[in-house]
């Protein structure tokens, strides 16, 4: 669980009887926060406390530190080493002497470790501050966050009104006090995050005869990487559909039921490791009305008439619903974006999804819904995918510069204290479906239950890369057997046995060494098989024909001997079965006359 660090400063001065008020001083306070690769966080708040009156002085501080795991406490002011108490999370610092006088300053240094800030979540560090409840008690306030190289890049951060600067040993991300507002800060340095995971569907045919049923497997996006372990038992077929699914299809008999069970990793990426492609005709798709995308309600209409960008539509959304905590079950109706308008304040995150895809299709931007599972701090909403298989939804949309779809996520805008989950993905949104061309299909892993009393068929953890994360291929070329004696007729099969899918590669056919004919392979998913048909001009009696056929694509091989000598002997026994038939024939029909 991750630790919540709350960083609440309270000050309460007396002079005799008398307390000093927020307006009798001017407060700065500037945090530091220097991170390493032990997991140790050291931390330095310097702060300046001046006199805005000649009556007062400042006699106590009180810093409240509840979250936090203070060691080597060291604290300091002009006069030296200072006096501090604990109470209740709370320092209280005495100060060794009354500095009287309007306009006079105290500063105070206040160092410690903290074991507990930085936390490693798989292959990712993250530091979570979350916001500061009374900012505006400071004239002066900033924070700085010092990292490491070795952390590796910059996952997200968010807010995103920062400036980075660049020593020997660090990168540093400052914020301001007109940076933060009332925003938490959240970071997170690594390329990419690892979950392991496992999940079952329950399957049963109902019908009298075999049928073929299809169920959705989490698909690759431009921010994740499925890596399959395992699919038992093994698919009769594996596709991808137009949105980008893998849909896979078992055969059931009669009346069967019977489990699938999937394992693997997926890798979420800060950044797309693919570029993608929308037609035309896909972007009209992504564009259209569907149940619970109300693109032609009037009201959405008029609404998305001032709204031109992704932004803009991911902050109306974000300031117009509220989540309502108390809708949040298993069984609970999905209003759609019309609803959602009429009653805010009873949003969950369906309702936050379908009115930014409506919003942004009645606007002109293709836009579609992801449902998956999503690790969140909010200790309201965390135990949903953890106990029940009750899933997230956020949407995406088209950036046509970028050419990529763009996950964004303004539910936990409202719900996880203002963080920004529009400027970059977080790592933790793990996609099962795509919604695009249906508001409603295919269904995610969690939804095929049987029984009245469903059991969890999700699992999901933080893990790290397994060693076997490549494709295997294998091919297989075989002539076919026909009656034509001028060409030769071939069949390869291409099959990828590896636990990942492979994309925009080329098939190559060689005769002897020359290179015949390519085939181009968009996706070849996990588990899936392929074919490919073509001839060749062989001539009368092969006198054409190569000596080998051979098929490559990456490092798979696969080669076919021609027998010149069995194709000669073979056509020429077809060519005298073929005249001695006809002769037959024409005989017959003579004696009969």
């Amino acid at each position: 669980m991750r630790k919540i660090i709350i960083l609440f400063v309270a000050a309460f001065f007396f002079l005799f009887s008398n307390t000093v008020k927020a307006s009798d001083i001017e407060q700065s306070f500037q945090a530091q926060y220097e991170l390493s690769l032990s997991g140790e966080t050291k931390i330095l708040y310097e702060i300046e406390l001046k006199n805005l009156t000649t009556e007062k002085y400042i006699s106590k501080y009180e810093l409240s530190l509840q979250g936090l795991r203070p060691e080597n406490l060291e604290i300091v002011d002009s006069e030296g080493e200072v006096k501090t108490t604990t109470d209740s999370n709370k320092l209280i610092i005495n100060f060794n002497n009354q500095l009287v006088g309007k306009d006079k300053v105290r500063k105070l240094s206040i160092k410690f470790t903290d074991p507990n800030l930085l936390i490693k979540s798989g292959e990712v560090w993250e530091i979570y501050l979350p916001s500061i409840q009374n900012i505006n008690e400071f004239q002066n306030y900033s924070i700085q966050i010092m990292v490491p190289p070795d952390f590796g890049q910059l996952a997200y951060i968010s807010p995103n009104t920062y400036s980075k600067d660049t020593n020997n040993t660090h990168d540093i991300y400052s914020f301001k006090k007109q940076d933060l507002g009332n925003s938490a800060i959240t970071a997170a340095f690594g390329k990419f995050q690892v979950f392991s995971f496992s999940l079952t569907y329950h399957l049963e045919n109902p019908v009298n005869k075999t049928a073929f049923i299809p169920i959705a497997l989490p698909p690759d996006t431009a921010f994740q990487k499925m890596i399959y372990t395992s699919v038992e038992p093994k698919p009769q077929n594996l596709k991808q559909d137009q949105d980008g699914n893998w849909i896979a299809e078992f055969e059931l008999k009669a009346q069967e039921k019977f489990d699938i069970t999937t394992s693997g990793y997926t890798q979420i990426f800060s950044e797309p490791y693919k570029k993608q492609i929308l037609d035309q005709v896909q972007e009209q798709e992504y564009l259209q009305p569907q149940q619970y995308w109300e693109v032609e309600n009037p009201k959405i209409q008029s609404i998305a008439s001032n709204l031109k960008t992704p932004r803009q539509i991911y902050d109306f959304v974000v300031d117009t619903l509220s989540y309502d905590y108390e809708r949040i079950d298993p069984r609970v109706k999905r209003m759609g974006a019309a609803k959602a308008l009429s009653f805010p304040d009873q949003a969950i995150c369906m309702e936050f999804t379908d009115l930014f895809i409506t919003l942004a299709r009645a606007a002109g931007i293709p836009a579609r819904e992801i449902n998956g599972f999503a690790d969140t701090n909010n200790q309201q909403l965390q135990p949903l995918s953890l106990v029940a298989d009750v899933l997230h939804s956020w949407p995406e949309y088209w950036d046509e510069k970028r050419q990529v779809w763009v996950p964004v996520d303004p539910t936990w805008a409202d719900t996880t204290d203002g963080i920004d989950f529009f400027s970059k993905p977080d790592l933790k949104h793990f996609a099962f479906v795509i919604h695009g061309s249906s508001s409603t299909e295919p269904y995610p892993a969690g939804s095929y239950k049987l029984g009245a009393y469903p059991q969890k068929d999700v699992y999901i953890s933080l893990s790290h890369l397994p060693e076997n994360r490549r494709p295997n291929l294998t091919l297989n070329i075989n002539r076919k057997k026909t009656l034509s004696f001028t060409k030769l007729f071939f069949d390869v099969e291409l099959q990828n046995n590896g636990p990942v899918a492979i994309y925009d590669k080329s098939l190559n056919i060689y005769t002897d060494d020359q290179k015949f004919q390519e085939f181009k392979v968009a996706v070849l998913l996990p588990f899936e098989q392929i074919s490919f048909g073509f001839a060749l001009e062989s001539g009368f009696l092969a006198a054409n024909a190569p000596n080998i056929v051979s098929a490559q694509i990456d490092l798979a091989k696969s080669q076919f001997a021609i027998n010149k000598d069995q194709i000669v002997l073979r056509s020429v026994t077809l060519i005298f079965f073929t005249i001695f038939s006809v002769t037959a024939t024409l005989y017959w029909r003579l004696r009969r006359r």
